[in-house]
C-alpha cells in the first residue's frame, strides 16, 4: 500500500528544532524523501542519523541569501526534484542578542535583523524553490508564521511583524503561483511546548494556560500534523491560507476574573 508522501522530496527548515524535528519524522514516516536543514549542522546530522537513508542533512544560514539558494540547489541535485518546502527556521527575539521590546524603545538593528533573517530569508527560500516546484509539475510551500503576526504583543514587536510579513509573503506567493499547481499556505502556532520552552519560561506557560480552550499546552506533533496535512494532496484545493494552531487561545475573548 502506498504511503501519503510516496515519492515526494521536502526541505524541511529549522529541522533541528521541535516543531521541524517533528516534522520531518512525520514526513520520512509517510513515505517522503527530507532534507533535513538547519543552522546547527550537528543538530541536523544527528536527526538524520536517527530518520535512516530517507533524511538527508544539509548546513544552512536562513540569513544569507547564497546559503539558501545553495540549500535549494544542493536539495535538486542530490535528490533529483522538490516537492515541498516547509519554511520554519526563524531567528527568534532571544536571538538578536538585542532587545525586542516595544516600537517606542525599538533597537534598529533589531528590526533589520529580523525582518532579513525572518521575512527576507523565507522570501529567497520561497524564490528559488518556486521553479523547482514548477518543474515537478506543481508542490507545496508551508510558512511557519505565529500568532505574534495575528496580533498585537506587549514586547517582542520586531520579531511579530516579520512574522506578519510572511503572511503577506504567503498570500503573494499563493496568487502568484497558483496557476503553476503551486499552493502556499501558513501555519500560526501558539505556545508550543518543546523541551527548551519548558525549561526556559515556565512562568509564561502558567500564564497562557487558563486562557486555552484545550486543556494542555501544544506539543510540536500538533503543528507537525497541520503541516503535513497542508503538504500532502489532501489539501490540493487549499491555498492562501493561515491557520493558527493554539489551543484556540486567538478564539475568545478571555474574560476578567
Amino acid at each position: 500500500m502506498s504511503s501519503r508522501f510516496d515519492g515526494t522530496v521536502a526541505i524541511v527548515t529549522g529541522a533541528a528544532g521541535g516543531i521541524g524535528s517533528a516534522t520531518c519524522r512525520r514526513l520520512v514516516a509517510q513515505g517522503a524523501r527530507v532534507v533535513v536543514a538547519d543552522i546547527d549542522a550537528d543538530g541536523a546530522s544527528a536527526l538524520a542519523a536517527e530518520l535512516g537513508e530517507e533524511a538527508t542533512p544539509i548546513a544552512f544560514d536562513l540569513g544569507d541569501p547564497e546559503s539558501v539558494e545553495e540549500l535549494i540547489g544542493e536539495t535538486v541535485r542530490r535528490l533529483g526534484r522538490l516537492d515541498v518546502l516547509v519554511n520554519n527556521a526563524a531567528l527568534l527575539s532571544a536571538g538578536t542578542g538585542l532587545p525586542d521590546t516595544t516600537v517606542e524603545d525599538m533597537d534598529v538593528e533589531t528590526w533589520r535583523r529580523s525582518l532579513d533573517v525572518n521575512a527576507v530569508g523565507s522570501a529567497v527560500a520561497c524564490k528559488h524553490a518556486i521553479p523547482r516546484l514548477r518543474a515537478a509539475g506543481g508542490g507545496s510551500i508551508v510558512n511557519i508564521t505565529s500568532e505574534q503576526g495575528l496580533r498585537g504583543a506587549n514586547v517582542g514587536s520586531a520579531y511579530s511583524a516579520s512574522k506578519a510579513a510572511i503572511i503577506s509573503l504567503t498570500r503573494s506567493v499563493a496568487t502568484q503561483c497558483g496557476r503553476d499547481g503551486i499552493r502556499c499556505n501558513a501555519v500560526a502556532p501558539g505556545l508550543i511546548g518543546s523541551p527548551r520552552i519548558r525549561e526556559a519560561v515556565p512562568e509564561l506557560i502558567a500564564s497562557v494556560m487558563p486562557h486555552l480552550l484545550i486543556g494542555r499546552i501544544g506539543e510540536p506533533e500538533d503543528v507537525a500534523d497541520l503541516i503535513c496535512f497542508l503538504a500532502s494532496r489532501e489539501s490540493v484545493y487549499i491555498t492562501g491560507q493561515v491557520y493558527a494552531v493554539d489551543g484556540g487561545y486567538l478564539a475568545h475573548l478571555p474574560a476578567p476574573g
